[in-house]
């Protein structure tokens, strides 16, 4: 996702009072972690999931690029999550469909 659209989309949910200061942003397919580092430029705290290693690695980079400009990422660490393909998801729906 382009910053700038995961940046309006945060702003969009702001302004509808869905998403408050406090709040946590769940990024369930978090690919190179865009929406991850908005979020946490705009003050929220957000975790992130993501099946492929490449992109957890693309992610960190463009965390540790961000933090070396002086961006607001904390604990970046702390906010994304590797799944690994040969292990079930530990994500399940309220109705029982592991995710």
């Amino acid at each position: 996702m382009a910053p700038g659209l995961a940046f309006r989309i945060l702003a969009h949910l702001e302004e509808l009072g869905l998403l408050e200061a406090g709040d946590l942003v769940l990024d369930p397919l978090c690919g190179i972690g865009t929406s991850l580092l908005v979020s946490c430029a705009r003050g929220f705290a957000s975790v992130g999931v993501e099946l492929e290693s490449e992109f957890v690695s693309l992610a960190q980079a463009n965390a540790d690029r961000l933090k070396a400009k002086g961006s607001p990422v904390a604990q970046w660490e702390d906010i994304i999550v590797a799944v690994r393909k040969d292990t079930p998801s530990p994500f399940v729906t309220p109705s029982g469909i592991r995710i």
